[in-house]
């Protein structure tokens, strides 16, 4: 009797987070993203449903104290918000967090950031835990499509995925267990049609929230002003993007075929015009639907354990990234080579 009520205390504190029913020989997972604003993290079961989805409560805080001053205190100091997360038994910790990411290390600014290069390593000496890590855009990439398809919202193939939000993540689909990850150099890419709208390039200046900071004056303007002209503008450049993107995919990657459906998330695609062509899966649209708004990011980390595992790759490769990094150190007033 005694042991039967241990157990059930240990169950409820490892889920008290999530009301998806668990069952006590299923595995879990804890999942996270770190973004350049917010850390949201989520420990979800094995598998479940699209109603099971619906129960679970992700936890959120501001990206800032961590990454500027220590980000071991985010599983090792108690008052952490996913200090709790760490007391299920939960043996796999999958991060996702911007990039570019080769074999678990973030080749980039990381340092700038405040996050460890050997991101990977660092975590699991944290956390004492197997921890797998993937970009961004990646990551909600994959958990878009497994969104949709437990939505049985049809998607063909290959797939155009783009992050609106701090910053622009790009990734494509050839498949559901395909995905590649675009970090876009702005000297590397071309945008011919967005760069008839606009004389500011990379695109990443105009469609993130860097570029919204410039229309107006603090964080009061964005739903206002946008909705009082400004969207029809963003809904725009952001076709254009699309177009030029989707170009420069078949470019790189001749042997794919031309992108068949576009997928476009985070806080910015609620600017987007719900009769455009893209299927949007903006924060309103999934808390109106009854889910986390950001729950797509922690399904992303989640199918990286699932089996059959999904395929990863990171254009350009990591020789290249080296090069352009080495390039970068030494113009570092040429902003236009840096990553989107």
């Amino acid at each position: 009797m005694n042991q039967t009520i241990i157990f059930l205390i240990i169950l409820m504190q490892s889920y008290i987070y999530s009301d998806v029913e668990i069952v006590p020989s299923q595995e879990t997972f804890i999942c996270l993203e770190i973004g350049h604003t917010r850390i949201k993290a989520a420990t979800l079961p094995s598998s479940f449903s699209l109603e099971d989805i619906k129960k679970i409560k992700v936890i959120t805080s501001f990206a800032k104290p961590y990454l500027q001053q220590n980000l071991s205190d985010l599983f090792q100091n108690e008052s952490s918000p996913i200090f709790p997360l760490l007391k299920s038994d939960s043996s796999t910790v999958s991060l996702s967090i911007f990039g570019p990411i080769f074999d678990g290390k973030i080749h980039g600014n990381a340092e700038k950031e405040g996050v460890p290069k050997e991101i990977k390593s660092s975590l699991e000496n944290d956390t004492k835990r197997t921890v797998l890590v993937e970009g961004d855009a990646a990551c909600f990439a994959a958990g878009a499509l497994e969104y949709l398809n437990l939505s049985s919202h049809p998607v063909q193939f290959p797939c155009l995925v783009i992050t609106l939000g701090t910053g622009v993540g790009v990734a494509f689909a050839e498949n559901p267990y395909t995905i590649h990850s675009l970090e876009l150099w702005g000297h590397l890419a071309s945008f011919p049609n967005f760069a008839l709208l606009t004389e500011v390039s990379p695109p990443s200046e105009i469609l993130n929230k860097r570029y919204l900071s410039k229309i107006s004056q603090g964080d009061a303007f964005i739903e206002e002003k946008m909705h009082s002209g400004y969207a029809q503008a963003f809904q725009t450049h952001v076709e254009a993007f699309v177009k030029d993107i989707s170009a420069y995919i078949h470019e790189i990657f001749p042997q794919v075929a031309p992108i068949c459906s576009v997928v476009i998330g985070g806080g910015l695609s609620r600017f987007l015009n719900a009769s455009s062509p893209f299927i949007l899966l903006t924060p309103q649209n999934l808390e109106n639907q009854g889910f986390d708004p950001d729950i797509i990011q922690l399904l992303g980390c989640h199918r990286l354990c699932k089996k059959p595992h999904i395929f990863t790759s990171t254009y350009p490769s990591l020789e290249e990234t080296s090069k352009l990094i080495e390039s970068f150190k030494k113009k570092p007033e040429d902003h236009h080579n840096l990553p989107l």
